[in-house]
């Protein structure tokens, strides 16, 4: 004979209203959707208002006397209509991770750079920070720190990724070049210029000072930052 699903007469059942029920204040999350390239993406709000100034500000907006909010429904999304999916898909990764025995998050160089986009723009400090951490810790191409570092502010990357396509053997190549601009490019030649390296030796030093090792050039770093206006 089959068992029955049904409880026995004798256990007790304890019926809620739902005027009754309280619901605890640090986990009733308030949901958001947003739209982006054609897809609905319904998260917490929360994380957004805490973490973003630009959300912060943006939600803090007045609104039409009885026009519902952007976001609040499905059918009435918050637009981000310049967001990439892909991008959006990465920032949600760090905000809400699947999965926390997965932490540290194991996003490739594409992924954070995501990530940096996004939070930069958004101004998530703590996100920013994360992703700068991260991206340093896998990129060794000058090349690619530097477009980054000019593109997102990261200061902190420029002198040491300048620095270093002064002091190689190999010139700029045009690809190079059109990466991180064509000005950018004739300033890092024109310091090299003002460089020359010992065909014995191999070692990089300023015209006008003594030989010295590639890593002690003499006012190579003065001259970087005058030029760059670091």
């Amino acid at each position: 004979m089959a068992e029955s699903s049904v409880l026995p007469s004798s256990t007790p059942t304890i019926v809620l209203s739902k005027s009754s029920c309280v619901k605890p204040e640090n986990y009733a999350f308030r949901q958001i959707t947003f739209l982006v390239e054609g897809c609905l993406f319904r998260v917490p709000r929360l994380y957004f208002e805490r973490e973003s100034e630009f959300f912060r500000t943006t939600f803090q907006l007045p609104q039409e006397s009885g026009r519902a909010l952007d976001g609040d429904s499905d059918e009435q999304p918050f637009r981000l209509d310049d967001v990439k999916k892909a991008d959006f898909k990465a920032l949600l990764g760090i905000m809400y991770p699947k999965n926390f025995q997965s932490l540290p998050i194991a996003f490739t160089v594409d992924q954070w750079t995501s990530v940096l986009k996004l939070s930069t723009m958004w101004e998530f400090d703590k996100i920013r920070n994360l992703s700068i951490e991260r991206l340093k810790a896998q990129l060794s191409d000058p090349i690619q720190k530097l477009v980054l570092a000019r593109r997102y502010e990261i200061e902190s990357w420029k002198l040491p990724a300048i620095r270093k396509l002064v002091e190689r053997r190999d010139p700029i190549t045009l690809r190079e070049g059109m990466a991180i601009g064509i000005e950018a490019a004739l300033k890092i030649a024109s310091i090299r210029e003002c460089c020359c390296r010992n065909n014995e030796t191999g070692e990089w030093v300023m015209q006008d000072s003594r030989l010295r090792a590639e890593s002690e050039i003499p006012g190579l770093a003065d001259r970087i930052k005058t030029t760059f206006g670091l």
